[in-house]
């Protein structure tokens, strides 16, 4: 009974030794499954490992890298759709900028094309084309007419956008928004409506260019042509003089277009 007295507190020592080593390893072990280490993880490890990989996939994918994860593979999925870009999730904005972009600026293309009108005798039989277009000085006025009497003729812009036959008169007064007086030959100016002559050749044909100083295809202002309703291109059956009230003494109106 005294040995076993004697003894005792070495064993209790070395008990209380090798219980401490075991805590110990207990605690490394357990710090080892909290990393994430892909060898030794468990379940709960491998759960948050993945949603860190689908994270830092999206963020990637964001950033026009190549995207890991579940939720970046939708994310990219989805804007490949929509732009038609290639695999990856690379470059997606811009390639999809410029699949887009001729459909977002119809409105101001089509403020710079040409205008063409179709200009009609008082039979309302056609006669040929007028094509109207911005220009540096004002507006661009190309002809191309046919079965006109050879010689001069005067051209005007009319107020109102109406070709009615037999005579046009629904076209109204010259295009005049200052109220001046008729004619290129006066001193102020005349008619924003006024134009130089037009000739005809032997077989009544016209091809040619005029430019108005006078009036403008930007909508907003008071000399433009696209304004109200419109305005109208009326030819004259003779010369204008430059001068007289109300139409330079040009006779007869014998072609019209409507400009709108």
């Amino acid at each position: 009974m005294k040995k076993w007295s004697r003894i005792t507190p070495a064993v209790i020592l070395a008990l209380s030794l090798s219980m401490s080593g075991c805590a110990t390893g207990e605690q490394t072990t357990s710090g080892n499954q909290n990393t994430g280490n892909p060898s030794s993880s468990g379940q709960n490890s491998s759960s948050d490992t993945n949603s860190s990989s689908s994270s830092t996939g999206a963020s990637g994918s964001a950033n026009g890298g190549t995207g890991a994860g579940s939720t970046s593979g939708s994310t990219t999925g989805s804007a490949s759709s929509s732009t038609s870009s290639g695999g990856n999730g690379a470059g997606t904005v811009q390639q999809g900028t410029p699949q887009s972009s001729p459909q977002g600026t119809p409105s101001a293309q089509a403020s710079d094309q040409p205008i063409k009108l179709e200009i009609k005798d008082t039979k309302m039989a056609s006669l040929g084309t007028a094509e109207l277009k911005k220009h540096a000085e004002g507006v661009e006025i190309k002809l191309n007419v046919s079965g006109l009497t050879p010689g001069k003729h005067g051209i005007h812009i009319h107020q109102f956008a109406k070709c009615e036959g037999p005579d046009f008169k629904s076209a109204g007064d010259h295009f005049n928004p200052e109220q001046k007086k008729h004619g290129l030959e006066q001193p102020d100016g005349g008619h924003a409506g006024d134009l130089p002559n037009i000739e005809a050749d032997a077989n009544g044909s016209v091809n040619a260019t005029l430019i108005s100083k006078t009036t403008t295809l930007d909508t907003g202002k008071t000399n433009s042509l696209l304004g109200g309703d419109g305005k109208s291109l009326i030819i004259h059956a003779k010369e204008d003089d430059g001068k007289t009230d109300p139409s330079g003494n040009s006779g007869d109106r014998v072609a019209c277009a409507v400009m709108k």
